[in-house]
Order: structure tokens, then C-alpha cells, then sequence
């Protein structure tokens, strides 16, 4: 019996170790003028063009307010003309959150590929977030 729960816990730990390989999220926190965003990585993941899938996809990076200010945003940016952007804010106040909401036109894209949004915030800096994933 002793012999058999030793070899399940052994089983069980390469099952949860190798769970860990096949999770295709890259999640990187970042923190720019004391705005956080816990992934700055976007993964819309593998689309199919042939299956009929709709080829715009929605992503939202939630913002946090780390400070004890209001942080103002000038503008968010955008690398192509496949994203756009549907809200951002204006000023997120201390302690306080709010997101960046928009689209993604997969439409002539093919293979892996990742774009850019650049969030520039009132002190002159950028946060730089993508929207990565594979179109077949």
C-alpha cells in the first residue's frame, strides 16, 4: 500500500510539473510611473481563417493606480492599422483601476505575430503592451 501512494504522489508531480509546459500564456507584470499591469501580453491564441471564426477579436488590459495620485494618460497608440482601441482613460485615481479595451482585425494576417500598444502616460513615459497569438 505504502509502495502504491508513493509511485501515485511521484505520477502526480510529473502530471503538475508538466501542466506548467503547455500553458501558452506569457504573463509578464509591469509597472510603469506606478501603473501596473499584471500581463502585458495579450494572447488571443490559435484562429483557424478557414473555420468561419469571426477574424476580430476583443483583448482588455486592466490598469491599476499603484500611487497615492491621479496618474493622467495623453493617448494609447497603436502599431498597425489592424488594432484599434474602444476605451482608455483619462486619469485612473489613486488606489484606483480602469482599462484599455479594444479590437484586433486578424484579416491578412498569417503565422505567429505580435503588435503594439503604446500607452503614454502624462509624465512623458510609455508602457508598451502587445496583442500576440498565431492565425492559420
Amino acid at each position: 500500500m505504502v509502495h502504491r501512494m508513493i509511485i501515485f504522489t511521484f505520477i502526480l508531480a510529473i502530471l503538475i510539473t508538466m501542466s506548467a509546459c503547455f500553458n501558452n500564456e506569457r504573463k509578464e507584470e509591469r509597472v510603469v510611473c506606478g501603473i501596473k499591469v499584471e500581463n502585458c501580453h495579450y494572447n488571443i491564441g490559435k484562429v483557424d481563417t478557414y473555420s468561419g471564426t469571426n477574424l476580430s477579436k476583443h483583448f482588455c488590459y486592466m490598469l491599476y493606480n499603484t500611487t497615492n495620485q491621479t496618474i493622467q494618460f495623453d493617448s494609447v497608440e497603436v502599431s498597425c492599422n489592424c488594432l484599434s482601441v474602444e476605451h482608455s482613460p483619462k486619469f485612473i485615481n489613486a488606489y484606483s483601476n480602469d482599462s484599455v479595451v479594444g479590437n484586433i482585425n486578424l484579416q491578412g494576417l498569417k503565422g505567429s505575430f505580435s503588435r503594439s500598444l503604446y500607452v503614454n502616460l502624462g509624465t512623458g513615459d510609455v508602457m508598451l503592451l502587445r496583442v500576440v497569438g498565431v492565425v492559420d
